[in-house]
């Protein structure tokens, strides 16, 4: 990393401490990992064997933390749809554009600093339960981390969607841009709605990433039960070449935006 893009690193992690994103992001998650965790707890002494707690771990206790997935989705459209926007009513882009700095150096650094932030996270649930269940087990599986590494991957692709959005649109606009998205996504492909509207949506989701369908394959990664690790590495190259072409379409967008003082 250059000089300058680690300075613009270091600078919006800076600017994200300053915003309470660290504080707020931690209170959340020790807010809704706190009372599933005394659930997880009192049931994990309850079972027999070491094999019977590893399983519970990759199975119940996961499922018992999944509100802590809608936080992390909240913070990511916050982090994603702000992440230009930010400097732009702060004005502080302005000084920063004027230095030798390109505009796409500046939104790569603002999302790998939010990408930092989603993923150290992230960690405090899945990091927590599969780090205790490889300390019962005395080793760490490969099929587990390659869940994790989906499951993260998966997070990174919706920021680099909100941060797109974002580069090229005003926050709000570009936060109801990426819910559309997201739901369309969700009903792409499904017998829950038919006809015209159907077919509108999944026209749609043929320019989208359809996390939504993968979320099996990295359940079974996660809990050790894939046959292989084929299904769950074409889950990674699919959500590794989505983030890398939503982050060009950012880097695409912000170059051909028009920024402008406000007076």
């Amino acid at each position: 990393m250059s000089g300058s893009a680690a300075a613009l690193f270091r600078r919006e992690l800076a600017r994200l401490a300053a915003g309470r994103v660290f504080l707020a992001g931690g209170l959340f998650a020790l807010l809704f990992m706190a009372l599933p965790m005394i659930v997880v707890v009192s049931e994990y002494e309850a079972q027999g064997d070491a094999l019977e707690k590893v399983a519970f771990l990759r199975t119940k206790a996961f499922d018992a933390t999944q509100g802590y997935e809608v936080v992390m989705l909240l913070l990511v459209v916050f982090l994603g749809a702000n992440q230009i926007g930010a400097d732009v009513r702060a004005g502080t882009i302005f000084g920063i554009l004027s230095r030798p700095v390109s505009r796409a150096r500046l939104f790569l650094t603002g999302w790998a600093a939010s990408s930092v932030t989603i993923f150290a996270l992230e960690l405090v649930r899945s990091g927590l339960l599969l780090g205790w269940a490889g300390w019962l087990e005395g080793r760490i599986h490969v099929l587990p981390v390659f869940g994790l590494i989906a499951l993260c991957l998966g997070q990174l692709v919706v920021l680099a969607g909100f941060a797109a959005l974002g580069a090229i649109l005003p926050p709000a606009y570009a936060a109801l841009a990426g819910f559309a998205a997201l739901l369309a996504a969700g009903f792409g492909y499904s017998d829950e709605i038919g006809g015209l509207g159907a077919k509108l949506v999944n026209i749609v989701c043929w320019f989208i990433p359809m996390l939504s369908r993968q979320n099996e394959l990295i359940e079974a990664a996660i809990q050790g039960t894939a046959q292989s690790s084929g299904p769950i590495l074409e889950v990674i190259a699919y959500r590794a070449c989505w983030t890398l072409l939503l982050l060009a379409l950012g880097v695409y967008g912000i170059g051909r935006r028009d920024f402008a003082p406000r007076v």
